[in-house]
């Protein structure tokens, strides 16, 4: 611990128990080893005093400062040593960076910075077309009377030419909404949508007036 430190609300540095330690030792051990006998903590070894300190060398509000808690040095103490067993039985993530020694809340900034940059409008748009294929080929898998059938014809589900869709399926409404489901689902995971005003569908020409008006409605 910094010897520096600004004492707490009992007035005791940290360097006070540095340079009296072969006096008190005795006492601060015997203090800390009842904590942990489950003896009660004494409040005065968990009360701090709160001061606010400037986060730059331009003060005009209250804005320009943030708040800090002076701790007891029992209380850091025990706090080290607490953490010293925890760490054991609670590993640390390998993705956590800030309050870890060694570490650096900057470096995940860093790392997403550069994967922000590097993921460019092309690339994801290449990874939601490909996930928009593969999620139309597997709901016409699960469900294949989507499949718009032809005599002696292959099932296709769909064809893709840039970022058109040409989507071959079975007219009946049920079917349609089972598609429309999939299409509600692929906006709200990926943040896109269907421009509806571009979409359009083509019927066989033995369908029914009717039942085309029906359909586009």
């Amino acid at each position: 611990m910094n010897a520096d430190s600004v004492a707490g609300l009992d007035g005791f540095t940290i360097k006070f128990f540095q340079k009296t330690w072969p006096i008190i030792f005795n006492d601060v051990f015997s203090a800390v080893t009842d904590f942990f006998n489950g003896a009660p903590i004494p409040k005065f070894f968990t009360a701090t005093s709160i001061i606010l300190i400037p986060k730059n060398t331009d003060v005009n509000s209250w804005n320009d400062f943030r708040p800090i808690s002076l701790c007891t040095v029992f209380y850091k103490l025990i706090s080290k040593i607490l953490m010293s067993r925890l760490t054991i039985l609670l590993p640390i993530s390998p993705y956590q960076m800030d309050f870890v020694k060694g570490r650096a809340i900057v470096d995940n900034i860093l790392l997403a910075h550069e994967l922000c940059q590097d993921l460019d409008a092309k690339v994801i748009f290449i990874i939601a077309t490909d996930y928009l294929s593969r999620g139309l080929a597997n709901l016409f898998s699960n469900y294949p009377s989507l499949y718009f059938k032809t005599l002696g014809g292959v099932h296709i589900s769909h064809l893709c030419f840039a970022d058109d869709f040409i989507i071959f399926s079975n007219a009946a409404k049920n079917m349609i909404a089972k598609i429309l489901r999939f299409f509600g689902l692929f906006e709200s995971m990926s943040g896109l949508s269907f421009n509806k005003h571009k979409c359009y569908f083509i019927a066989s020409k033995n369908v029914l007036a009717d039942r085309i008006l029906n359909m586009r409605n």
